[in-house]
């Protein structure tokens, strides 16, 4: 027997972009494109009369696709990532049950995070256990960016997972907590603002008998900071003249949490405020 695939062209217009492609192709191998070719009521030879336009899909995602199906090499798709990435969303989306599992079979995410989050995106359950495992068991915590790309009950699942894998022991003095989650709140609150933010390690500071004061604007709070380990740079040493004798005034670190947290207003009130200090010496 002989067998013979129409050659009719569709126009599909995607993200402002009008592709010609084969009809046949997409209506055997998409349940989403089958249905609609049949809404149509056009025989399996005859043209479209229209133009069959896809919103909400992006031209790369959609191209992605088609080097798929009209490969430029039969014995290896030289795809990337973010490609199979988005034959993996096309075809789940569309119903392209063979492409689909192309793409599961071919696609290699980079972390055990990107790993995870495909599983969850596309229901590919298999894979949940052993990007959990990863994410438990690797020496870094999840960060901002990876934990807010996950459900709350799944950063919950790998937080409880990593504390008791690693005994609950403290690794540091409870009287060191403070200050690690200080740290932690001005990294993100200055990462948030867009400053740069320096973390330094303790450092013990010497006693001295002589005074040292710095001061910032009358309407700013600053307590020293040493113990958080987040120094604002000091200003010159400068002599300041006193009825009683003559001393230095030299900068000490400020917390720059509480320089942040706590301006107060002319009538007293408490808001927050970015950190702008103006350095004064007062006799």
């Amino acid at each position: 027997s002989l067998l013979c695939i129409p050659d009719v062209l569709t126009s599909t217009q995607v993200d402002g972009t009008l592709y010609c492609v084969h009809r046949y192709f997409f209506a055997r191998d998409s349940v989403y494109f089958s249905k609609r070719f049949a809404q149509l009521d056009i025989r399996e030879h005859e043209a479209l009369p229209t133009i069959i336009s896809i919103g909400d899909v992006e031209r790369k995602d959609f191209e992605a696709l088609l080097s798929v199906l009209y490969p430029a090499n039969f014995e290896a798709h030289e795809l990337t990532y973010e490609q199979w990435k988005s034959v993996l969303h096309l075809s789940t989306r569309w119903g392209f049950a063979s492409l689909r599992k192309l793409a599961l079979k071919s696609i290699k995410p980079p972390t055990s995070h990107d790993l995870f989050v495909l599983a969850r995106t596309y229901s590919v359950d298999h894979w949940v256990l052993p990007a959990l495992t990863a994410l438990c068991g690797r020496s870094l915590p999840l960060s901002l960016d990876e934990a807010r790309q996950m459900s709350m009950d799944d950063v919950i699942l790998v937080a409880t997972v990593r504390e008791e894998i690693r005994g609950g022991a403290l690794r540091v003095n409870v009287a060191d907590i403070p200050r690690h989650v200080e740290v932690a709140q001005a990294g993100k609150m200055n990462r948030s603002m867009g400053n740069d933010v320096y973390l330094d390690r303790p450092r013990s500071v010497p006693k001295s008998n002589s005074t040292k004061s710095s001061a910032v604007n009358p309407g700013v709070e600053a307590e020293d900071g040493m113990s958080m380990g987040v120094t604002v740079a000091s200003p010159p040493e400068q002599k300041v003249t006193k009825e009683s004798d003559t001393e230095s005034d030299v900068g000490r670190p400020v917390s720059l949490l509480q320089v942040v947290l706590r301006c107060k207003t002319s009538d007293g009130f408490v808001e927050p405020c970015s950190p702008k200090f103006q350095w004064s010496h007062q006799g």
